[in-house]
């Protein structure tokens, strides 16, 4: 009986230890593949205008992902649509040396997170969109399964 109640203390503990994100979404490619003229968006609520933010991608893909880096481009719009910020980003998804994949794995699928805006305040607290859009010489990317977006309050991100 003690060692289960070592082992939920341990569990919770781990919870709690990890940062509360504002907002987790994900956007899954059932046929693992991406094609081009496919943007994928995210809705999601910043409370607070006088808190700082980071945005993180969360990418899974498996060994069918051709290339060892992505290209990302986003927008970060707001909720009537204006563009706030927009910029170009090159991921490493495998060791260019090695080929062996930079995230950590389950099975054959492996997952990535990367920051790409680092400390961003948001001038009002609102709804805000994050569209994303692979650019790639080629159309459709095979061995994708998704990505995702995370936002987390600056000062509480670990990653």
């Amino acid at each position: 009986m003690l060692r289960w109640a070592y082992y939920a203390g341990f569990v919770i503990m781990l919870a709690a230890c990890r940062p509360k994100s504002t907002f987790e979404g994900k956007h899954d490619f059932p046929s693992r593949t991406w094609p081009s003229e496919q943007a994928v968006e995210f809705a999601f609520f910043i409370p607070d205008s006088l808190k700082s933010y980071n945005l993180h991608y969360t990418i899974r893909n498996n060994n069918n992902y051709e290339f060892q880096n992505i290209y990302l481009q986003y927008y970060l719009m707001d909720s009537t649509g204006l563009l706030l910020k927009k910029e170009l980003n090159n991921l490493l998804l495998f060791n260019p040396v090695t080929g062996i994949p930079l995230g950590k794995g389950v099975g054959e699928i492996y997952t990535i997170q990367k920051k790409f805006l680092d400390g961003i305040r948001f001038d009002r607290p609102g709804n805000y969109r994050l569209r994303i859009d692979h650019y790639m010489r080629t159309d459709t990317l095979k061995g994708l399964a998704s990505i995702g977006l995370l936002v987390i309050e600056s000062g509480k991100d670990s990653r």
